[in-house]
């Protein structure tokens, strides 16, 4: 739609996409770290079902990373809208579902210990969380430069 070829602007070099992702990883390590933090408690304290712990930290790490991205990463976020906000929470559902997967497939068929298995499933949805939200989140991260003004001849 117009809307959304108006938002997408291209990144201007690859030394700015390269501090983006390095940003959005530094940023998806606190997301990471209170995800796994909360996962662990969640099975060892409180015996829960590791899916339903999974679900649970992954939804608490997604919020935190969320905010720090608006903060941190994508230039021109700004502050939290309703559309970005639902992109966000669609594309984290993705997210979900990956980890969720990659979590139970290698614990159920690799018989990985608990937090290799979320570092594998951590890994997988790090690479298709960040596309997903660059393509459809935060679109005009980086804007175009201005054109030159020329000066009117005298």
């Amino acid at each position: 739609t117009e809307a959304v070829r108006l938002r997408r602007r291209p990144m201007t070099s690859l030394w700015q996409k390269f501090r983006e992702l390095r940003s959005y990883f530094l940023v998806s390590c606190f997301g990471l770290a209170a995800d796994a933090s909360l996962l662990w408690v969640l099975r060892s304290d409180g015996h829960v079902p590791y899916e339903l712990a999974g679900t649970l930290s992954f939804i608490f790490g997604s919020i935190i990373g969320y905010f720090l991205c608006i903060r941190h990463v994508f230039d021109s976020a700004g502050e939290a809208n309703t559309l970005d906000l639902t992109l966000f929470v669609i594309l984290g559902g993705v997210g979900l579902a990956v980890n969720a997967l990659m979590l139970g497939a290698a614990i159920e068929l690799l018989h990985a210990p608990l937090l290799v298995a979320k570092g594998m499933a951590a890994g997988a949805t790090f690479f298709i969380n960040y596309w997903l939200r660059r393509r459809w989140v935060f679109l005009t991260s980086y804007r175009a430069p201005p054109a030159p003004v020329e000066d009117p001849a005298p």
